[in-house]
């Protein structure tokens, strides 16, 4: 499509606005790996930390910034072999992207999925959305949610492997459907890969990468609030507060999950389904069924665990019958997370369950040990 006059100046006066260059600066440096393109050449290892160092760039071509999901010591001396010695901090980023270009199936699964069944599942609430500037959509969770009780070497050390691990984990809960028409994009997790700035220009389609509050998903349009003459700055966006160990949940399901992937054959799971018969409600269940969510702890876990045991001992437990239960307790789960998580797992994931976690009912304090029929064992108190 060719573009009109007034589009082209808005693109070309994009930088023109010092908000957006503060904007683009708060995000690289002074520890971020820093790059630019500009005119069909890429240049690395920039130094940005005030607003005259653009004065090295040509603005008045479109150019796109990018800054690193790593945090070095002296980033602009990084070469080679040096990213890892030099490593002190990262954040998680995941990038969906479309495989034919339908952003609509891009922006489902980060509402439908991301937004409404999985992050909540593992009880992240600080996250950051933005539009890629293409036909994607950038998830980025701050390097303070994944603070770990080791040194800050180990977890400096622990990049790229541990995101790698994350999004692998969150791809198994997936629908095959979406997986098909997508890409959760591995490479960013190479060493020094870098990620297009909020507020950058993408220069192929002159659309701008921006922020996106997770509520204002379904109503995002690229065509209308990507193009450089309606993008305003949205400074809180920019300030993600985490919450340190916010993400420890998550962290503890994919090492239960790698430690699984790594065993032979699930034989355990096998011989706790003969030890109850179909249909039969567990003590847990009825517990959790009689009392609904009574703290806030972990109630996407229960719920979670409670829709994989109906669908895995085919217990005559109704979605509709969820619904009433979560209305039971002192602390019923935001109806928009229940009803996501549930068509979820009824619909998308109808064929498929995941295994039973006793644990998890244990720590919810809804499991009598004495009258489990799964566990072979009383756990200790």
């Amino acid at each position: 499509m060719e573009r009109g006059f007034s589009s082209l100046l808005a693109v070309e006066k994009h930088y023109y606005s010092q908000e957006v260059l503060q904007a683009i600066l708060a995000q690289c440096g002074p520890y971020r790996e820093v790059a630019v393109e500009s005119n069909g050449v890429f240049r690395r290892n920039l130094v940005l930390r005030a607003l005259s160092d653009f004065d090295s760039i040509n603005l008045t071509q479109p150019s796109a910034f990018f800054a690193s999901v790593e945090q070095f010591q002296q980033p602009e001396r990084l070469s080679g072999e040096e990213a890892s010695s030099l490593r002190t901090d990262w954040d998680y980023a995941i990038d969906i992207d479309s495989l034919d270009g339908d952003f609509r199936e891009v922006k489902d699964v980060a509402s439908l999925f991301f937004r409404d069944v999985i992050l909540p599942m593992f009880e992240l609430k600080t996250y950051r959305m933005k539009f890629s500037g293409r036909k994607g959509i950038h998830i980025v969770i701050p390097g303070d949610s994944f603070f770990l009780a080791i040194s800050p070497t180990e977890y400096a050390a622990a990049y790229p492997i541990v995101p790698l691990q994350i999004t692998k984990f969150f791809s198994t809960m997936l629908p095959p459907e979406s997986l098909a028409k997508l890409k959760l994009d591995l490479a960013l997790y190479n060493p020094r890969r870098l990620l297009r700035c909020a507020y950058s220009l993408h220069t192929e389609t002159d659309l701008v990468a921006v922020p996106i509050w997770p509520d204002e998903l379904e109503r995002f349009n690229p065509e209308r609030d990507a193009k450089p003459e309606t993008v305003t700055v949205d400074e809180e966006w920019l300030n993600p507060k985490a919450t340190a160990g916010e993400a420890s949940l998550l962290l503890q399901k994919v090492a239960e999950w790698l430690k699984r992937e790594r065993e032979e054959k699930p034989l355990k799971p096998r011989r706790f389904t003969r030890r109850i018969k179909p249909g039969q409600v567990m003590p847990c269940l009825q517990a959790f069924m009689e009392q609904g969510f009574k703290t806030e702890g972990c109630r996407n876990l229960v719920l979670f665990n409670a829709i994989q045991a109906i669908k895995r001992f085919s217990l005559p437990i109704s979605p509709e019958a969820l619904v009433e239960i979560n209305a039971r307790g002192p602390c019923p789960l935001p109806e928009r997370e229940l009803k996501a998580m549930i068509r979820y797992h009824f619909e998308k994931r109808a064929d498929s369950s995941y295994f039973f976690n006793c644990e998890t009912m244990r720590q919810a304090n809804l499991c009598p040990p004495e009258a489990c029929q799964l566990r072979r064992e009383v756990p200790s108190v």
